[in-house]
């Protein structure tokens, strides 16, 4: 492949620069790219999205100066997460923050990005906000279905049993 990238010469970035928009667009996760002062090269619309932030507001502005107006920790641990990058290939948060649309739990997942000024981020972000209320749902609902006193067993669709609460 690299062999290919050496016979188009010049035609790869135009390529690369494809292939990237082609990325960015399809992504149900955010996607970042932040050059070594921490401002926004690149982001996908579905971080625009998930930030409920228009696109020309987030290009050119600097990431960690829009966590710190979304409240939460989210400035706090982008801040932890660079520093943990900058001295490992990639790493991975946690963070809380406000958005238009509520309060939301992102993953975010960073990677170093070397530019000739200095190490910038490539960051991935999905909005786990469903998955942790879904999470305590369970909790919630197991601590009821244990605490039952009538018998309660639950089975797959094999006929396994594949529960059975403290009363069974």
């Amino acid at each position: 492949m690299s062999e290919q990238f050496e016979k188009n010469g010049s035609d790869s970035k135009p390529q690369t620069s494809q292939y990237l928009e082609a990325l960015l667009g399809i992504s149900s996760d955010g996607i970042v790219i932040t050059d070594p002062k921490g401002t926004v090269v690149e982001a996908s619309d579905s971080f625009c999205t998930l930030l409920g932030l228009d696109r020309s507001d987030v290009l050119t502005s600097n990431l960690a100066s829009q966590l710190a107006e979304s409240g939460g920790d989210a400035a706090d641990r982008w801040a932890e997460l660079r520093r943990r990058v900058s001295t490992a290939v990639s790493s991975d948060c946690e963070l809380d923050m406000s958005t238009p649309f509520g309060d939301r739990r992102l993953s975010v997942t960073a990677s170093s990005l070397h530019f000739p000024s200095g190490m910038g981020m490539v960051s991935v972000w999905r909005d786990e906000t469903e998955r942790e209320r879904e999470k305590m749902d369970l909790r919630l609902t197991r601590h009821a279905v244990d605490r039952a006193t009538e018998c309660i067993l639950l089975m797959r669709s094999d006929a396994k049993l594949f529960y059975v609460n403290k009363a069974a």
